[in-house]
């Protein structure tokens, strides 16, 4: 009917335990921490390949805006970079290939304005007034320029006054 009681400190059971547990969540803490510089490191790396990517991309698409502005302003030595060969590489390629066949046009339009100034002044302002004739003219263009003609040249003469009736086409 003998007992034998130890008395032990409860701090010198639980010690090893603690000290387990103390370094696993130090190991925890550690990992974490290790994990959350990890995450932000990649972060900061999508984030400098997105803006490098982007400027890439947008680079060639600000250089076609400004070429296009150049164009809008009359400036047809306007070009653009082709680099690489995606879809805007492609399209600043015909961009570069369409600004001769443009300036081509507008110099023609240009040409044809003048042409038909010059033509518009070679007709008469105002239809001539003879008498016992009433005389009447109106030439009207198919195009900008239509190469008719018509043209009056008042005559004096010894029997009197005449007219003269020029008409070309």
């Amino acid at each position: 009917g003998v007992s034998l009681m130890i008395l032990v400190p409860k701090t010198d059971i639980v010690r090893e335990a603690q000290s387990a547990k103390d370094f696993i969540l130090a190991q925890i803490d550690f990992h974490n921490r290790k994990m959350g510089y990890t995450a932000i490191g990649v972060a900061i790396m999508v984030l400098v390949l997105a803006f490098l990517l982007s400027k890439l991309i947008t680079r060639n698409i600000f250089e076609l805006v400004t070429a296009v502005g150049g164009i809008a302003k009359g400036n047809f030595t306007a070009r653009v970079g082709v680099r690489g060969k995606d879809e805007i590489s492609q399209l600043g390629l015909a961009f570069n290939q369409m600004i001769p066949k443009l300036k081509e046009r507008v110099n023609r339009k240009n040409a044809l304005e003048v042409a038909q100034q010059i033509q518009h002044y070679l007709l008469p302002t105002h239809n001539p007034k003879v008498h016992g004739a009433d005389i009447a003219a109106f030439s009207e263009y198919y195009y900008e320029t239509g190469g008719d003609y018509y043209g009056f040249i008042p005559r004096q003469t010894a029997e009197g006054e005449s007219l003269v009736v020029a008409v070309g086409d």
